[in-house]
């Protein structure tokens, strides 16, 4: 880098005070910086007077501006030094130099220093930390805040719906448990007026199965609470199954109304059956078939079913007029005596269907006994679920942060 000494700066100074410019077309000779470099002590140097210059005339503007050099140069030699400063001489003059020489002097725009560093760019980083240190807890107690008033929110939820099953539930459960008192203690191995009686009733009461889409009001508890939300689904099976079979068996029963009747009627007969005819005609009959078929064809006698409680034989008559005889009740139900050798006496089993078959009577009380089994295991759980739902909904709702 070059450098000039202060001489220099304080002519340029000098000029400028006293109005002289630079001429374009006469510059000042360059001069030699190798050959000023040695600097004149101002401490040293006596003082002396300043001589007065003369006023060079206009025309020669060139060498009026040589001799005012000489005299600058005269009158800095001979004038005090002005006070040190902080800054060092040398440092001031290499500034100096720098600043008025234009070759010397560029800027770059893309130059950098690794030395230099932005005030407070190391607490800066340490701010930014924690800047994103409070960010990232901020965010994850938000999320936890968030999380916990969804909780509560559910848990509110969960409340309510319990609350809303068990209104629901609970007049079905009231007339299950009616029909279960009502049938429980029937015997049904055979047909029963009062089992179908006590089943009309509790249709005519209302809905006896909880539809299904009344679980769909109460999503929060069944998709949150397993134990409840499996005995709801149970209850809602079990109860409709219930109201299906009692629907199927009133239905059936009616249609098999008369066969049932007559089977129960059958079954509850104590009485033993036979048929009674007239054998002295049958044998007459046929004597008179044998003499003359042609003229007297055969053909065999009709009887008629009678019923009795017990063969006590009854004699009518004497010599060649006594006849024995059994009381016994013809089809239309009116007492009827029979020769002892005109009855016929049938098997009772041979009055009823085969045992080999399913006869409505035996449909009939296959039904009955599904349908109390139903209830009774109905009844348990219903009795179970209701507790729950209950002790769910009286829980106290929780409050949001």
């Amino acid at each position: 880098m070059a450098t000039r000494r202060r001489g220099g700066a304080d002519l340029d100074d000098l000029k400028a005070r006293l109005g002289y410019g630079s001429s374009s077309a006469d510059p000042p000779a360059p001069r030699d910086e190798d050959s000023g470099s040695e600097e004149v002590d101002a401490q040293d140097g006596p003082s002396a007077e300043v001589p007065e210059a003369a006023e060079p005339p206009a025309s020669e503007g060139a060498s009026a501006l040589d001799e005012l050099e000489v005299q600058a140069r005269a009158l800095h030699s001979s004038a005090p030094a002005p006070a040190p400063t902080a800054m060092d001489e040398e440092d001031y003059a290499n500034a100096v130099s720098n600043v008025e020489d234009d070759a010397a002097f560029s800027y770059d725009a893309n130059a950098t220093d690794p030395t230099l560093q932005a005030p407070g760019s190391k607490s800066l980083t340490g701010v930014m930390i924690a800047a994103v240190a409070a960010l990232l807890l901020g965010v994850a107690m938000g999320a936890v805040a968030t999380t916990a008033n969804f909780a509560r929110t559910l848990e509110n939820q969960i409340i309510a719906d319990a609350t809303a099953a068990s209104t629901a539930v609970q007049p079905r459960a009231t007339r299950i448990r009616t029909l279960r008192a009502s049938i429980g203690d029937l015997t049904v191995d055979t047909y029963s007026a009062d089992f179908d009686a006590h089943l009309r009733t509790a249709m005519a009461e209302g809905e006896i199965g909880l539809p299904a889409a009344a679980l769909g009001s109460i999503s929060a508890l069944m998709a949150y609470d397993e134990r409840l939300s499996s005995d709801l689904v149970n209850f809602v099976v079990q109860s409709n199954l219930l109201s299906q079979l009692i629907q199927r068996h009133l239905a059936l029963t009616e249609r098999d109304r008369e066969e049932i009747d007559r089977l129960v009627a059958g079954a509850a007969d104590t009485r033993s059956y036979g048929v009674a005819i007239d054998l002295n005609r049958s044998v007459a009959a046929f004597q008179a078939f044998v003499s003359d078929p042609d003229a007297n064809p055969y053909t065999p006698m009709r009887g008629e079913r009678v019923s009795f409680e017990s063969l006590d034989m009854v004699v009518e008559g004497e010599g060649e007029q006594q006849r024995e005889l059994y009381s016994v009740t013809n089809a239309a139900g009116e007492p009827m005596p029979v020769l002892i050798h005109d009855l016929v006496l049938l098997d009772r089993e041979q009055l009823l269907p085969p045992a080999t078959g399913e006869t409505a009577l035996q449909r009939y009380t296959a039904r009955a006994a599904n349908i109390q089994q139903t209830v009774d295991a109905l009844v348990a759980t219903q009795n179970d679920l209701i507790t729950q739902l209950d002790e769910r909904g009286a829980a106290p709702p929780m409050t949001a942060l």
